[in-house]
């Protein structure tokens, strides 16, 4: 494993253990990496950051950093090259590539922010705080938005030398490659900043919208062509595939399906879809006193369940993709077939019962 996301490894996380060797590339977000400069100056006002002290520390970490190839993203990726350039004769290896870009802090080289916001001058909100976009003058939001594109941009660069090397190593044929991502974030969208609220002294998860949960997923694998498949997939469903072509078996205990069977057929017609709905959500095991909230969806019919302060919402993303006309008081039946599936999916996940016992009631 090569990394920079230093989550992996906080607080005894260890999520690096089992792999032959562990890459680190240290100085991603607050990691104290670095001890100075003790005050390096913001480039905004503290009171706009999510954590102006995790910014304090990132430009700590950062502020010997003089080329583009300095950048984590750009780090992590050469680290992976070098890596398939010592190894890649090996019969068999699994290599996971995990950058924390594109996620906060957004500070990009300037090249890369001139494509879609040159000439800006202002504050640059590189850690915005989660809170409506109010407290964001409308040129600071839309410098932001382009600091988001221009991180995206960067990776994508050095996530493209990787997928090169692999072809110059001569790996393409017999290599499954996948780009997976976990989450997405509001950038003024439904009146949001971020991922969840963390103001007005209280916290909890946004409502799950397209724009957190439809998250990327790009496999190529030898022998099959290029399309886009609209079945419905999760995050979870990556292990039991990476193993299936493996040939390691299912071991009967994973809660994710092989997208093996659904990658395999080019014409979509003879395969069994993994999924009929999916759910999103934060983990299920937060305190009982904590109201969570979740999104369940057919690929067609959205329903979003409401938390503490915000009612449940029902959207058709066919007619409504950006989840603007909210159908619950109009569809109150599928609101309740959807709702359907919830208790039977977290009984199957082995939740207990205090934590299913608030979700049997439908949201209408």
């Amino acid at each position: 494993i090569i990394f920079d996301t230093w989550h992996l490894v906080a607080h005894d996380t260890s999520f690096d253990r089992e792999f032959g060797s562990s890459q680190w590339i240290r100085g991603q977000e607050d990691d104290r990496y670095r001890a100075t400069p003790l005050w390096p100056k913001l480039p905004a006002a503290a009171d706009k950051f999510r954590y102006s002290d995790a910014v304090r520390q990132y430009l700590r970490n950062v502020s010997e950093r003089q080329t583009e190839a300095d950048y984590f993203v750009a780090q992590t990726m050469q680290a992976a090259i070098d890596w398939l350039r010592e190894n890649h004769d090996q019969n068999k290896f699994f290599l996971h590539v995990d950058s924390f870009d594109p996620h906060e802090p957004w500070d990009p080289p300037q090249s890369y922010v001139d494509m879609y916001d040159p000439g800006y001058v202002g504050e640059e909100v590189i850690y915005p705080a989660y809170a409506p976009p109010d407290y964001l003058t409308a040129d600071e939001l839309s410098h932001t938005q382009a600091l988001y594109a221009a991180e995206v941009t960067l990776m994508d660069h050095w996530l493209g030398k990787l997928v090169a090397e692999i072809e110059n190593l001569g790996l393409l044929d017999n290599t499954v490659v996948i780009l997976a991502s976990d989450h997405g974030i509001f950038l003024g969208e439904h009146d949001s900043v971020g991922k969840k609220w963390d103001y007005k002294g209280y916290t909890e998860c946004y409502p799950l919208y397209e724009e957190l949960v439809h998250i990327p997923l790009m496999i190529r694998a030898p022998g099959m062509g290029h399309r886009r498949i609209s079945d419905l997939v999760q995050p979870a469903d990556l292990m039991p595939t990476i193993l299936e072509w493996a040939g390691a078996g299912d071991p009967g205990t994973m809660h994710g399906h092989s997208l093996v069977p659904m990658l395999e057929d080019a014409t979509g017609s003879s395969h069994t879809p993994p999924r009929s709905f999916v759910i999103s959500s934060r983990s299920w095991y937060i305190p009982l006193s904590t109201k969570l909230r979740c999104t369940i969806t057919d690929g067609a019919w959205t329903l979003i369940y409401g938390g503490t302060h915000a009612p449940s919402e029902l959207y058709y993303l066919p007619d409504d993709p950006q989840q603007q006309t909210d159908l619950l008081n109009d569809q109150r039946d599928t609101a309740r077939r959807l709702h359907a599936e919830l208790v039977p999916f977290l009984k199957k996940a082995g939740l207990g019962e205090e934590y299913i016992a608030p979700w049997r009631s439908a949201p209408c």
